[in-house]
Parts: C-alpha cells; sequence; structure tokens
C-alpha cells in the first residue's frame, strides 16, 4: 500500500474524496458547506473559520459550517487556533454549484530535541506537557506533542530543572498557519544542592556523615559539606549518623543551597552502688570519643550515639554497661565487687596517700593493699575480707571490721608520738615501769620507746625465733614484753619496742664467724668492750627481722630498730667483713636490709622506724660519715626515721656553733626542717633530756627542743635519759606559758 502524500496537513486520498462529493452535488444553493473535525479526536471543532475571499463562515458546536458563493474561483481558507489552518483552490461554475467540504483539522505539533545543559548530550525519556497532551524525548532527544491554544508548555526530567513557557509564549511559536516558526529546542540543568551539615551545640560542621535525598546519596566531607546531584523537590531528607536527633519529614524543597542543622544526642547517667543506691563519684566512664569521671553526685553529661555503650568502672566495683538508645537520662549501677576505701584526713580532708592497708580473710596471711594518689585502695582477691587494717605515718591505726561490699570511707585522726623512754633496766622493777606509764599518762605524753632488745643482745621476750633460743637470748628476770604492752594500753599509751640490730655480743660469741674482725686479727670491740656483727650476713638480718615480726604480732604499736649501722667507736679503719665495706657497699647493705625489713613488717599491725645519728640528715650524698647511714637509704622504707638530735653531741663548729649543745631550739629546728628538705617520711627527733659535759638541760632547755621540733613540724618526738628518769615538770600539760624565753622561741628568733 502506497504511502498517504499530505497537503496542507489533509490526505490527499482524501481530498480527493472531498471533491469527488462536491461533484456528486445536487443542484442546490451555490457555496461551500461541510464538517470540521478534530483529526485526532474525530470530535466536532466549533468556531472554525472558513473563509473564501471576501466572505467567512464559523462552524457551529456541531462543526458544520456554510458559506453561500457566487460562480467563480476561490482559495478557500480553514483555520483554527492551535490547528494547522487548510487551504485549497475551488471554482464555482455556476450558481447552482454546491461542495461539499468536510475536514478533519490537525492539531498543531510541537516538536523539538531536548539537551543536557551541562553535557550537550540528548536526553532521553523527558516529559513534555501541554494541557492534557504529553510525549517523552526518545534516545536522540526528540519528542512531539500536540499543541492547543491556552495551554502552558512543561519540560521536565527528575534530576533536572524543568522549563516552563506560559500559553502566550507557547503560541508564540508558531505562525499564522499553525506551524513552527522555527526549529524547536531546549536544554534542561541537573538539578545540584550543596549542602551543609552543622551540630546546633556548637556549629561546628558534621564530617563523614551520609546524606540521602530520594535516591540520592552522598557523605560530608572534613567541613561538613555535600552535594547531591540529580535531585528532585518533594523528596525526604535522610541523615545517617546516629549521634544526632534528626528531624522527622525533613522534604527537599528545591534549593540550591541547604543548611542542615543537627542537635546531638546528649544523656545524663547517674552511676550509683547496686546494692546500697549510693552515688559513685569519680567512676570513669568510657564513651566512644574518651573517658569522662562522674560528679561528686554520681552523674556526668555525654554525647552518644544510637546504639553505643556506655560502661564504667570504679575501683572496688563490676564494670558496668548500659546501650544508649535515645534516652535523655540513664541509670548505671555498678554492683561491688571487692572492699575497696578511700583514705583521707578527719583534719584537712584531704587524701591520705602513705599507708599500709591490710586484709584480713581466711588467709593465714593478710593481703597487703597498695593506696594510690587519691587514697584509694581495693582488696582484688575473691576471699571474704573480715577487717581492715590501716596504718599510714602521722595517723592513728584504725582496725575496721568488714560487713559489707562497696566503698569504705575512712577519716583517719594525726598521731603524733611524743614519748619517753624506759630503758631495758627498768624492766626489771615493774612498778617503776608502771610510774613512768603513769607520768607519761596524766601530761603531755602519749607514747613510750620501751627497750625489747638492749645493748647487751637480751630480750624481753621468751621468743620462739630458733636462733634466739640458740643463743639463749631471753632474760626470764624482766617484765614480760606481753606485760609491757597490756599495761601501757590500758593507759593508752602508744608502745614503740626497740631493738638493737648489729651490736649483738649475743649472736657474735655464738656465730664467731659473723663477728667484724680488725685487719691484724681478732674481734672488733667497741668503747664499751662489745662485739658487733657483720651488717653483710643475711643470717644476722633476717635473726633481727624475725624478732621484729615476733614482736609486731604480739601486739606491739611499733618497731624501732637501733644500730642499723657500721662500727663507729674507736679504730675503725681496716676492720674485715665479708664484703667490701666502701661507701657503696655499706649504704647498699643497709639500703637492703631495711627495705626487707618494711616487706617483712607490711604485714602486721605494727609500724616501723629507725634510728640516725643526728648528723645524717646533714651530709651530702655520698657521706656516710662511714657507718652506711644515710637519709637516701634508711627514709623510703621506714614509717618514721628518728634522728638522734641531741644538741651536746654536735661538735664544736657544726652547724655553725662553737658549741652547739647552748643552742637546743637551733639545732632541733633546722635539722628538722633539713630532714624534711631531703625526704618526705615522717621525722621523729629524738631529744636530749639530760646534762653533761657540763651543759645544764633544764626545764628551758628540754621545752625549746620540744618547740623547735613542734615549730618544725616534726611528728612527735622522744626524749631520751639512759636512766630513764624525767622532770616531771618539763613534761606536764600546758608548760610553755610558764616560761617565756620558751614560749616566744621562733624560727625568727635563731642565733
Amino acid at each position: 500500500m502506497p504511502t498517504p502524500r499530505w497537503r496542507n496537513g489533509i490526505p490527499v486520498l482524501l481530498l480527493v474524496a472531498c471533491l469527488a462529493i462536491v461533484c456528486l452535488a445536487g443542484c442546490a444553493a451555490s457555496g461551500i458547506s461541510g464538517t470540521v473535525v478534530d483529526a485526532t479526536t474525530r470530535l466536532p471543532l466549533e468556531g472554525v473559520e472558513v473563509r473564501a475571499g471576501d466572505l467567512t463562515a464559523l462552524s457551529d458546536r456541531n462543526g458544520h459550517y456554510q458559506l453561500k458563493l457566487e460562480e467563480g474561483n476561490y482559495q478557500v481558507v480553514i483555520s483554527k487556533e492551535g490547528y494547522v489552518s487548510y487551504q485549497t483552490d475551488l471554482t464555482l461554475e455556476s450558481k447552482a454549484n454546491r461542495i461539499q467540504l468536510d475536514l478533519p483539522l490537525e492539531q498543531r505539533q510541537l516538536s523539538g530535541v531536548i539537551l543536557d545543559q551541562e553535557t550537550n548530550a540528548p536526553l532521553e525519556g523527558v516529559k513534555v506537557r501541554i494541557g492534557e497532551a504529553e510525549a517523552s524525548s526518545d534516545a536522540q532527544g526528540a519528542f512531539c506533542v500536540s499543541a492547543l491554544p491556552g495551554n502552558t508548555l512543561s519540560i521536565s526530567k527528575s534530576g533536572y530543572i524543568g522549563y516552563e513557557l506560559d500559553a502566550a509564549g507557547l503560541n508564540a511559536l508558531f505562525d499564522q498557519t499553525g506551524k513552527l516558526s522555527a526549529a524547536f529546542g531546549q536544554s534542561l540543568a541537573p538539578r545540584v544542592v550543596n549542602g551543609l551539615l552543622l551540630d546546633e551545640s556548637d556549629n561546628r560542621p558534621i564530617s563523614e556523615t551520609a546524606v540521602l535525598i530520594g535516591e540520592q546519596q552522598t557523605t560530608t566531607d572534613a567541613n561538613g559539606a555535600f552535594q547531591l546531584r540529580m535531585v528532585d523537590p518533594g523528596q525526604p531528607i535522610k541523615v545517617d549518623n546516629p549521634g544526632y536527633r534528626v528531624p522527622e519529614g525533613l522534604v527537599y524543597n528545591g534549593e540550591a543551597d541547604l543548611r542542615l542543622v543537627l542537635k546531638p544526642y546528649q544523656v545524663t547517667v547517674q552511676v550509683s552502688d547496686a546494692e546500697s543506691g549510693e552515688a559513685l563519684p569519680e567512676a570513669l566512664v568510657a564513651v566512644p570519643k574518651g573517658d569522662v569521671k562522674s560528679q561528686g553526685d554520681g552523674s556526668f553529661i555525654v554525647r552518644a550515639s544510637l546504639g553505643a555503650t556506655i560502661s564504667a568502672s570504679l575501683l572496688g566495683y563490676k564494670n558496668g554497661s548500659v546501650t544508649y538508645n535515645g534516652e535523655e537520662t540513664l541509670a548505671l549501677q555498678l554492683g561491688p565487687a571487692q572492699v575497696v576505701g578511700q583514705l583521707t584526713s578527719a583534719e584537712t580532708g584531704e587524701p591520705i596517700t602513705i599507708a599500709t592497708v591490710l586484709a584480713y580473710t581466711s588467709l593465714p596471711k593478710p593481703a597487703v593493699l597498695n593506696v594510690d594518689e587519691q587514697g584509694r585502695f581495693f582488696y582484688p582477691g575473691n576471699d571474704t575480707v573480715k577487717e581492715i587494717l590501716v596504718k599510714a605515718p602521722g595517723y592513728e591505726r584504725i582496725t575496721v571490721p568488714i560487713t559489707r561490699t562497696g566503698m569504705l570511707r575512712l577519716s583517719l585522726e594525726t598521731f603524733e608520738a611524743r614519748a619517753l623512754y624506759i630503758p631495758y633496766g627498768l624492766l626489771y622493777a615493774p612498778a617503776v615501769y608502771q610510774e613512768i606509764l603513769d607520768m607519761a599518762a596524766g601530761t603531755d605524753m602519749n607514747a613510750v620507746v620501751v627497750d625489747l632488745k638492749d645493748d647487751l643482745a637480751t630480750l624481753a621476750w621468751d621468743s620462739q625465733v630458733p636462733m634466739a633460743k640458740e643463743i639463749g637470748a631471753h632474760n626470764p628476770d624482766i617484765l614480760d614484753v606481753r606485760d609491757i604492752i597490756a599495761m601501757a594500753h590500758e593507759r593508752n599509751i602508744y608502745v614503740i619496742g626497740r631493738l638493737v640490730v648489729f651490736k649483738d655480743v649475743l649472736l657474735a660469741k655464738a656465730h664467731p664467724e659473723w663477728v667484724v674482725q680488725r685487719s691484724g686479727g681478732g674481734p672488733y670491740y667497741d668503747l664499751e668492750g662489745l662485739m658487733w656483727v657483720d651488717p653483710f650476713v643475711n643470717e644476722v638480718q633476717q635473726y633481727n627481722i624475725d624478732l621484729a615480726i615476733e614482736l609486731a604480732e604480739m601486739g606491739i604499736d611499733e618497731v624501732q630498730y637501733d644500730y642499723v649501722r657500721f662500727p663507729s667507736d674507736g679504730s675503725v679503719s681496716g676492720l674485715v667483713y665479708s664484703k667490701q665495706a666502701d661507701y657503696k657497699g655499706r649504704t647498699d647493705a643497709v639500703a637492703a636490709f631495711i627495705a626487707k625489713s618494711h616487706a617483712a613488717l607490711a604485714t602486721t599491725p605494727a609500724f616501723f622506724s629507725v634510728d640516725v645519728f643526728g648528723l645524717v640528715p646533714w651530709m651530702e650524698p655520698g657521706n656516710d660519715m662511714g657507718i652506711g647511714q644515710t637519709m637516701e637509704a634508711i627514709a623510703p622504707n621506714v614509717d618514721y626515721i628518728c634522728p638522734m638530735l641531741y644538741p651536746t653531741t654536735f661538735g664544736p663548729g657544726e652547724l655553725g656553733y662553737n658549741n652547739p649543745g647552748y643552742y637546743p631550739y637551733e639545732i632541733v629546728y633546722r635539722s628538722v626542717m633539713v630532714s624534711h628538705e631531703r625526704s618526705t617520711t615522717k621525722v621523729r627527733p629524738w631529744l636530749q633530756h639530760y646534762s653533761i659535759f657540763g651543759i645544764q638541760y633544764g626545764p628551758v632547755e628540754i621545752l625549746l627542743q620540744r618547740k623547735a621540733a613542734d615549730d618544725a613540724n616534726s611528728c612527735g618526738w622522744t626524749y631520751w635519759n639512759a636512766a630513764g628518769w624525767y622532770d616531771h615538770t618539763s613534761i606536764a600539760s600546758g608548760i610553755y606559758s610558764q616560761y617565756p624565753q620558751v614560749a616566744g622561741a621562733n624560727p625568727g628568733n635563731m642565733q
């Protein structure tokens, strides 16, 4: 079948048929008539103008028209806005000639090509709409659509900024015949949105966060910026960051610049004891971006992401955790797992960091618990703790029964021992010992230092240490140590047991192989005619440690070593020891022995102190006066260091005084102060309570030493009198007020 040919939008065959109708018309009045319909819908067209020369007619609502004409030649134009006009030439041969012309008018067509504005590539699938007519562009971007008048042109494609043309503009594209005046083409710009994602709390950018608009997705950069292309208005906006609350119903409205401000998830967490409900301050809380500590009320505020695990830990508690699901508040309870405590000063409220804490369980020995920089301690084992003992230098020792797990807040009262020395010989006379205790109890005194192993190495108790049995060290004729302790504790008197260490004639006689020897042969004797044992010998050291532990377990409050040194009396040059006794050898031996003793006594309730020569705090590093005593060797491993600051024992010129014995305040004050400078260990000096070398020490001189020790912040002091005789006046309460020269003494008045 041949392809039909067109003329003015009318198929030629249809036109021929219409003319045939004209030829067959009867002899009605001359002119033309017919019906005009829409070629697409086949519906009649009203208002179609039919023009022949100067004469016109309009079709009615049924599409009918009639135009009377005289005979002759006519150019007939049939037109309607929005349609392609039809034009033909007709000849009326007679007045009776009538032509029937029925005509379908073609709607005018808008055709063209749609391109991508950026790439200039054809766009397929673009929707072109004019009124009810709609078309889509093909792979070459081409389209064709009916363009009836009174309608706007709309061109749209998902992801592109649409194009619209009003009715007047659309009509302007066509000439009077309904044909396009020029080729039509349009470019569409891809829709691009440049966005910024910000934190509401601090306006900082939110990076590495997925942003979705419709089906388009991207991720914000380090500056919180993002860009999305090919997005359509009306699409939902989604932000994928579990750390922020994203408002519901966010919709993209076609903005070129989009600013999104998100509120971060934030939660208040309350940490508490699962058993008591007590708030737990200082709990360490782990959150995704670091650790925080709970405040005094146990709470903390933290930013968290949805689904994040917030966990907390605290010394003495099982770790606890909760999952965050967007709540504004959360409770995080920690179950007590261990005995845990914190030590503070009852006077200042400050944490006590230097202390030994013993945890007593069903095990044979208590566990020694370390104390941290905040005064805290805990028991890490699984055994049930029955009680806790705390001994902190400068504070009263306490014992606390454990009735529950969890935090123990222990406030310690300060304690400074103000002691009288009781020599071994007075233990032969219990009544005299009791008299001294009574005197101390009625004054400012609160402690005694009692010889329990004296200069002759005899013991005030029947020791079960094998070496003590072997050498017969016990003296059964004196007051037993148990009675010594009991009588003092009845009067609330603190008992310090003095042990003479390396000056040990009994051990020397039983084991001559341990005796300090002279270079020419034979044992060394000091000025009292007594032998010394070698400080390097392990058996010698262990013997004294065993005695100290035994005393501590018998209830002594404090073990105090004396004569922890190498010999100094008489000619000591060239003495022979089991090891090289140079400076390093001596100080290392003393330091090792003190450290070992400290470790052994740590598991007992007793404190530990060591006596040193009065000049030891003044010695520069590298000088041990030949005896092995230095602050560095001894102080770190004792609870109290006790320099013997008897002013008359300082030689002429020492500390800048021709005769130091006449400067009791100055010697004691300056020596305690220099001890503080050399070590953080508590200092409790020995003070002179006797007269010698023609220098009389009465109440004024004795009290000046005491006030000097107090002014220098010593941790108590001990009066030394070899015979155990004390002037009651010098130890009476409130005695300073009776001696103005003592009350007025202070560092600013020192000579």
